[in-house]
């Protein structure tokens, strides 16, 4: 008898037990040995808990820790192990702590700061290293940025090419790394610095100059953070060949997705932290663009993705050849989301403020309400109108009530954090993550489930419902508990907040009504109280006057060699006509047509010199070299960059370089005598008062040097602005700089510093009016007088301290005189020289002849009035402004508004005028002067008044620089028509045609004037 069962016949194969999959990360770390750096950070403790939990046949964990405010290593592990993510954990495997072991260190000290036992161990044992430690404030200073970032990551991949049992290295970066690039791949990028270069910047400059220089060596990268990150790849990059290494690059990392804990997180940098404060109702706009993608990734996520990148290197099975880079030793993982799912910057706002008001805390300090600027203008009027006015008022507040003001400080900070998430939520990348996609598809089923970071199919909505909450419970350290007291406070500041809105928008339109009145109410002009001078024009020959034998200072050259540096130049060229004129045995010129006409013999005591004062001896041969240094007795170094705002690294080695080298020349000439050093009153402008004193320079001239002689020149130049600091402009900057190179270099010599203020046209010699540039104040005179110059920023009430060339030269000459007298003697003749024999002369106009601008202007345009240039393009106006705003806004209506319209006018006729372009370089040009006529300055000038004493009557008269007896409206006289004829090379016979067009300018423009009028009239009507 036949027993039927049921369900039909079965196999072998189906008596086979279906054994489970293992995973082949896990197996991958089985009885590995691990360190991870950066363990008490957030991606630290994510994967110190991930590798415990998943890889339970781990043998050993070292985590790098240092010491922090006095508490020791294991006191902090413990407080590591203590927080909430570890539970799970604990729960699981009692006993994780056996396998964890910590190692005393600290990232910023030299070879991560290891000691030796601990050394050895790691050395011998690790088989896969984490390196997630790095300085992560974007603001932080170059030089701990480059320590932690830079020279842990070298020093740990020289540590990494001793570990005989290493598997794989992962070092953490970020997909930013390369912000500056548009296209961001997965590969190693070079960087304009290597990482050796920085580490030995950092490593010789002092923290002030390094302050100084950072945005420079930033170059395109937004902060320090991204920068250095970036030259660690490049270490990795350079010196990881043969390791099995790759980079992690993790675009925005926020709160966990999933485990151990949705929606963890224990810091509130980027995203992070806006979203809290926005919670809190601290934080109101942001500047970004809505459309823009946020590439942000959960940490959970990018935690899994490294891990499975170790066992990716390590396991060379699971290599693939889709893995490519240019350093083919080197494999890169771009770690972004906007590949494979994409939330923008609206969605996330949208999400955020659905969310957070579901969970609103009670710590809540106003309503939260948020504005994306896509406009920076908007933005920055939200900042001023929802942040600092709201916080002006309740510091105002606190103080009344005598608590402490702290709401305007800490906008403040908030605006440096808002301004530097800006900076990645306006602009959008094209990053590639191919070798990404090709990791997670070589995974097997078990591993994608417990390491898994595919972000296609991501639920936003469904983690920003665990995002909210987890910044409320894990940030805020508000349980859910308090979520009724929450929505009550919600509701009460959702009221007071409505109820402040109109009041504020009165206040502000109140302000802006206050502002438009101030600076748009009709201003009068100031009068010219300027008398007329009889006498009629004169001729150019009218403007020579003969001068006298000469004296005692004369006598003083005779028979000296003279060597003069600049000899070219303004400065230059009066010193040597005068030199020639005066004394027989002259050594240097340039030539002048009166020289040759009244001492043509002198032209035979002339020799020129080949040189370069940017290279070492000046580039002198050899020959010439020993002629100097066997003849030369006395030595006037007037070589200069005389360009406001030169390039630096040009100014540096004509200003501060020439120096040093005729200092070292100096000091090898065998019959010198005296040394005249010209500088300028303003190489001290950071000071208020200026004294015939030596002043700290910002930098040393061999820091200066040096720096010049490391950095390209662009770099240099792009750094200037914050070398610069205090001082207007590259030539008072470098002029400070070469002053404190006589003074620690040349105190031995008998040297002498004359510092002229503002140098204008000559006063009588060799022609009385006489300029060779348009260079500072005469070049504004000459533009306002063509009609070009219109406004420019200064203070009308300050005093303008100038003074005439032949002035200086003179005083250049007896400052010679007494230096070799002194010196001779070995005498101190009046005049006290401070902490050094280096005697110093302010040759300055204030002490003895102030003239404020008000009265120069008027008198340089009431002269100028009476001789018209020919060239005049547009009647005469000219409106002053003391104020940055203000001269701003005149500054567009009287210069760039005409200027577009007259190359719209060119362009409607097939021309290109380039009005627009000449404009903004006068532009450049005035407000590099204007930092000279908005300011003032107190002159002491003690050393050249007692220099002027010991003159005798003969050569006071001939070599006079006394400003006492200078008669200004005579002066301006003169100087104007020296500027007519020698700068404009307009001739006094054109004067009359001159005048007929001044008077047909002044009709149109008068008549332009109407009719603006009438159409405004019109428009209004």
């Amino acid at each position: 008898m036949t027993m039927t069962r049921e369900g039909g016949d079965i196999t072998y194969a189906d008596m086979v037990q279906t054994v489970p999959e293992k995973s082949k990360i896990a197996q991958y770390f089985s009885g590995g040995h691990v360190f991870v750096t950066g363990a008490t950070g957030f991606l630290g403790k994510l994967i110190t808990e991930k590798l415990l939990r998943s890889c339970g046949d781990l043998e050993k964990l070292y985590l790098l820790i240092r010491e922090k405010k006095g508490k020791k290593v294991a006191d902090r592990g413990a407080e590591i192990f203590d927080n909430v993510i570890f539970e799970q954990l604990k729960n699981e495997q009692p006993k994780f702590m056996e396998k964890v072991v910590l190692v005393a260190g600290d990232c910023i000290k030299p070879e991560l700061g290891l000691g030796g036992d601990d050394r050895e161990t790691l050395l011998k044992n690790v088989t896969c290293v984490f390196h997630c430690a790095a300085t992560v404030k974007f603001d932080e200073k170059i030089r701990t940025a480059a320590y932690i970032n830079v020279r842990a990551t070298r020093d740990l991949v020289n540590m990494a090419k001793q570990m005989i049992n290493l598997k794989s290295f992962i070092y953490i970066s970020t997909a930013y790394a390369h912000c500056c690039r548009k296209d961001i791949q997965e590969v190693v990028y070079e960087t304009p610095i290597t990482g050796e270069k920085l580490l030995t910047l950092v490593d010789t400059c002092s923290d002030d100059f390094l302050n100084k220089v950072t945005p420079t060596l930033l170059g395109e990268w937004p902060n320090t953070y991204v920068f250095t990150k970036a030259v660690a790849e490049e270490v990795v990059g350079s010196s990881a060949r043969g390791l099995p290494i790759a980079i992690v690059r993790p675009s925005i990392v926020v709160a966990t997705a999933k485990g151990p804990l949705a929606g963890w997180i224990d810091n509130m940098y980027g995203v992070t932290g806006i979203t809290v404060g926005i919670a809190l109702g601290l934080i109101r706009t942001l500047h970004c663009k809505k459309d823009c993608v946020a590439d942000i990734v959960p940490a959970d996520y990018v935690i899994n993705s490294a891990i499975a990148a170790a066992w990716s290197i390590g396991n060379k099975e699971s290599m693939n050849k889709e893995i490519t880079n240019d350093n083919s030793e080197v494999s890169v993982f771009n770690y972004v989301c906007s590949t494979q799912t994409t939330i923008t910057w609206r969605v996330w706002m949208e999400y955020s403020k659905h969310y957070l008001k579901q969970v609103p805390s009670p710590l809540q300090l106003w309503h939260h309400f948020f504005i994306l600027n896509s406009n920076y203008f908007m933005h920055v009027l939200c900042v001023i109108l929802f942040h600092y006015i709201p916080a002006y008022v309740v510091d105002f507040l606190a103080l009344c009530i005598g608590k402490q003001p702290l709401l305007v400080k800490g906008y403040q900070k908030v605006g440096k954090f808002t301004d530097v998430i800006s900076y990645f939520a306006v602009r959008q990348w094209d990053f590639t993550n191919q070798n990404t996609q090709s990791l997670y598809q070589r995974m097997s089923p078990v591993d994608k489930e417990t390491f898994g970071f595919d972000l296609r199919e991501f639920d936003w909505d469904s983690y920003f419902y665990s995002f909210a909450r987890g910044g409320r419970v894990y940030l805020l350290k508000d349980p859910i508990d308090t979520l009724p007291q929450g929505r009550v406070k919600y509701y009460k500041l959702l009221v007071m907040h409505y109820a402040l809105v109109a009041f504020v928008c009165a206040a502000f339109l109140g302000v802006c009504f206050c502002i438009l009145k101030l600076f748009f109410s009709p201003k009068q002009s100031y009068a010219m109280d300027v008398p007329e001078r009889e006498g009629g024009d004169i001729t150019a020959a009218h403007m020579v006057h003969q001068i006298a034998e000469p004296s005692q200072i004369r006598r003083c050259f005779r028979g000296a060699t003279v060597f003069v540096t600049g000899a070219t130049g303004f400065l230059g060229k009066l010193l040597v006509e005068k030199l020639l004129r005066l004394c027989p045995d002259v050594e240097r010129i340039y030539l002048f047509n009166r020289l040759k006409r009244e001492n043509a013999r002198a032209l035979r005591k002339v020799s020129m010199m080949k040189g370069d004062c940017t290279l070492s001896d000046l580039g002198m041969d050899d020959v010439h070299l020993e002629i100097l240094l066997r003849d030369v007795n006395c030595i006037f170094h007037c070589a200069s960059t005389m360009k406001l705002n030169e390039k630096l690294s040009t100014a540096s080695l004509t200003n501060i370089g020439a120096t040093k080298e005729l200092v070292k020349l100096a000091k090898r000439m065998r019959n010198l005598q005296s040394i005249v050093y010209i500088s300028t009153a303003f190489c001290t402008c950071s000071n208020k008062e200026i004294k015939e004193v030596f002043y700290e320079p910002a930098m040393t001239g061999d820091d200066l040097l040096t720096l010049t002689d490391i950095l390209k020149g662009d770099v240099l130049d792009a750094i200037a602005p914050t070398l610069l600091g205090a001082w207007s402009n590259t030539h008072t900057f470098t002029k400070a700089i070469a002053e404190d190179v006589i003074r620690r270099e040349g105190n031995d010599l008998p040297i002498a510093i004359v510092r002229p203020s503002v140098v204008i046209g000559t006063v009588k010699e060799p022609v009385a009016g006489w300029v060779q540039n348009q260079n500072g104040l005469g070049g504004v005179i000459v533009g306002v007088s063509l009609g070009y110059i219109r406004t420019l920023r200064c203070k009308m009430s300050n005093v303008a301290d100038m003074v005439p060339a032949d002035h200086v030269i003179n005083c250049m000459l007896a400052a010679a005189w007494d230096i070799s007298m002194r010196k001779g003697s070995n005498i101190n003749l009046e005049i006290p020289l401070e902490n050094c024999d280096v005697a110093i002369y302010n040759y300055v106009s204030t002490p003895e002849k102030p003239i404020r601008w008000s009265t120069c202007t008027d008198l340089a345009i009431h002269h100028f009035l009476q001789i018209p240039p020919s060239r005049q393009v547009w009647h005469v106006i000219f409106a002053p402004r003391s104020g940055r705003f203000a001269y701003s806004l005149l500054h567009r209506l009287l210069h760039l508004a005409p200027a577009a319209l007259i190359d719209a006018f060119g362009r409607c006729l097939g021309r290109n005028y380039g009005a627009l372009k000449k404009y903004g370089s006068i532009g450049d040009a005035l407000s590099g002067f204007a930092r000279f006529t908005a300011r003032e300055w107190r002159f002491n000038n003690d050393n050249t008044r007692a220099l002027w004493r010991k003159m005798n009557g003969e050569d006071r008269r001939l070599f006079e620089f006394s400003m006492e007896s200078l008669d200004w409206d005579l002066y301006f006289h003169t100087y104007v028509r020296g500027l007519r004829v020698y700068l404009l090379g307009d001739h006094l016979e054109t004067i009359p045609k001159a005048r007929v067009r001044r008077q047909k300018l002044k009709t149109m423009h008068y008549f332009l004037l109407t009719v603006i009028g009438l159409i405004a009239l019109l428009l209004l009507y």
